[in-house]
């Protein structure tokens, strides 16, 4: 079921320090957003989220986002509490699947749960964004992961 591994997502208080660090370690920037609006708010399921992030590739084809949250609801105390969805450290893991209806199902069966909606993004979110079905979700012990299926 999961085709690859799409992105490992990385939570910094700096987006530029963030950059600066792992280009020196030999990335790339592939490419910078900042996300806001309706997409991001109900992927989250976080109203009012704005998130500042950077796709940075390897020579391998590898691949990390970091992700700065800069809206006023992400308050450093919200950034230091386990579970947050701003927590610095380690976000989500992201994989890209063949069929996420099926993928969503086995992450339920086996005690995960959906966090946000799943939803299509366009070029409207982000002139980055690939065409896919995207849904955040909780895997059966916690951890954020982000699942998506590419549309044809």
């Amino acid at each position: 079921m999961i085709k690859n591994q799409r992105h490992l997502a990385i939570s910094v208080k700096s987006l530029e320090k963030g950059i600066e660090f792992y280009s020196a370690l030999g990335g790339s920037i592939e490419s910078q957003d900042l996300e806001q609006g309706v997409f991001i708010e109900e992927l989250l399921n976080q109203p009012g989220v704005i998130i500042k992030t950077c796709k940075i590739k390897f020579r391998d084809g590898s691949r990390i986002e970091l992700m700065e949250f800069v809206s006023e609801q992400q308050t450093t105390k919200q950034r230091n509490s386990p579970g947050s969805i701003s927590q610095i450290g380690y976000h989500h893991v992201a994989f890209t699947v063949s069929d996420l209806e099926l993928a969503v199902a086995m992450v339920i069966q086996f005690g995960g749960k959906t966090l946000g909606k799943t939803l299509v993004v366009t070029s409207s979110h982000s002139v980055h964004a690939v065409k896919a079905k995207h849904v955040y979700m909780l895997d059966p012990f916690g951890n954020l992961l982000h699942l998506a299926e590419d549309s044809n």
